[in-house]
């Protein structure tokens, strides 16, 4: 088996979790208009025109349409270190400025579906290399066994994200491609500052994407609640390890 790392486009798919509550729900007669009320919900939409705008009140919408044009607004993302980031969200459980993927820091997978298991590789993370233009580079580090020490496999991967559209286009490069099975275009499904669900494409609401469960460091182990049931309810097939014991946390 092979590790993708995954994407999604919705056409219009209500997803929402109780605040006090253990339950999810796809329902969008259960989503609050509100994000200060008790349900949090999160709408992928193809009309931005329903998208609040950055730090605004109403839905907190992803724009996913096709159009890129449709968005409100393009960011140059330019390296910002992660305190400075925060400056403006003190809140974790609101979205940093930049995707995850922009992170300066290591992710590490911690969950996928089993469609894309890879056993050769129990350990699996990515560590920030630098910015250029509206490039992000980061390396895929790939490890055979569970020990510390050097990794088997780093390969550079040019990934290019903004956060208006929300998805990710990631450069097929000939190395990564031998090593792992890879597309060329993902949606970042859900994102906060620690942890990172990408999403395979599909064409129907109806059907569960295949999904791949990045975090930090300091949350490898202990993914956010509401992060983890997004994850098992949106997903198919989803099993969260958490980052194996003993495999690498450096590059």
């Amino acid at each position: 088996m092979a590790l993708y790392l995954p994407c999604v486009l919705f056409t219009c798919i209500f997803v929402c979790a109780l605040s006090n509550s253990d339950v999810l729900s796809l329902h969008s007669q259960h989503c609050a208009v509100e994000m200060g009320s008790a349900i949090y919900c999160v709408n992928r939409t193809s009309n931005y025109r329903s998208c609040r705008d950055a730090n605004g009140s109403g839905p907190l919408c992803v724009n996913v349409a096709l159009n890129s044009t449709s968005c409100r607004e393009e960011m140059n993302m330019t390296a910002i270190e992660e305190e400075a980031m925060k400056q403006g969200h003190p809140d974790e459980n609101e979205p940093p400025k930049y995707p995850l993927p922009a992170s300066q820091n290591m992710l590490f997978l911690v969950g996928y579906s089993q469609g894309l298991q890879m056993p050769q590789y129990p350990c699996v993370a990515s560590k920030f290399q630098n910015f250029s233009d509206n490039s992000i580079y980061r390396k895929l580090l790939l490890k055979k066994e569970k020990t510390k020490g050097s990794w088997d496999e780093k390969i550079p991967i040019q990934l290019y994200a903004t956060l208006c559209s929300m998805r990710m286009n990631v450069t097929r490069t000939c190395k990564l491609t031998s090593k792992v099975r890879v597309k060329s275009q993902y949606l970042m499904l859900r994102y906060t500052w620690n942890s990172m669900v990408l999403s395979d494409l599909f064409e129907k609401v109806t059907e569960k994407p295949l999904c791949s469960l990045w975090a930090k460091n300091e949350y490898k182990d202990n993914v956010e609640r509401y992060i983890r049931y997004y994850f098992n309810v949106t997903c198919k097939d989803a099993v969260y390890t958490g980052y194996p014991q003993g495999c690498p946390e450096t590059e």
